[in-house]
């Protein structure tokens, strides 16, 4: 459990659940990285929106495949560019432009990424990997590769169990949209070994 420190986010996007996590957490810092800058400008937005004070956060635009973070994070927070096949049943037309090729490509750049996140996160520290996808190319065998090539990585599974959380096989774990409006997601939870 992260009880506060310095956080990286390599993909933060629009920021809502970096956000999020700093209000979940006091005491942390988050440095928050995205390749475009529209969408640092609109996390920006919405730090404004939701009254973070930017003394708590830093927000910065790159390729975190080559960017260095201000601090040695103890938790590397990894929502990786993917399919978005557990947002399907809101956005059939996903389906349309996933290609074989662009799916092997997708998983190749999570495969990366993956291995930055390990090589930021602190001795000790937290990784947590995620995606809005259900295929395993994106999710466990990204997560094995990424521990093949980074053998002082273990997982931490989950301490609670839901009725919506189903174990990967054999890494993380999966929410499923059992119901019409819920999103399907993975998430892997990797501690580096001091």
């Amino acid at each position: 459990v992260f009880t506060g420190g310095s956080v990286l986010d390599m993909c933060t996007g629009r920021g809502v659940k970096a956000f999020q996590f700093l209000e979940s957490v006091p005491g942390s810092f988050l440095e928050g990285w995205d390749i475009s800058a529209p969408r640092i400008n609109a996390a920006l937005q919405e730090s404004a929106r939701l009254g973070v004070g930017r003394e708590r956060f830093a927000l910065r635009t790159g390729n975190a495949l080559e960017m260095e973070p201000l601090a040695g994070p103890g938790l590397v927070m990894l929502d990786a560019p993917c399919s978005g096949s557990g947002t399907w049943a809101r956005h059939p037309d996903g389906k349309m432009r996933l290609s074989p090729e662009k799916l092997e490509d997708l998983a190749e750049l999570q495969s990366k990424l993956l291995v930055r996140a390990i090589d930021l996160a602190a001795a000790g520290g937290t990784v947590l990997y995620s995606t809005c996808s259900l295929f395993r190319q994106e999710n466990e065998q990204v997560v094995a590769k990424a521990m093949e090539a980074r053998p002082g990585i273990v997982e931490m599974p989950p301490h609670n169990t839901y009725d919506c959380l189903i174990r990967g096989r054999p890494w993380g774990s999966y929410i499923l949209p059992r119901l019409p409006w819920l999103d399907g997601f993975f998430i892997a939870v990797l501690t580096k070994r001091a």
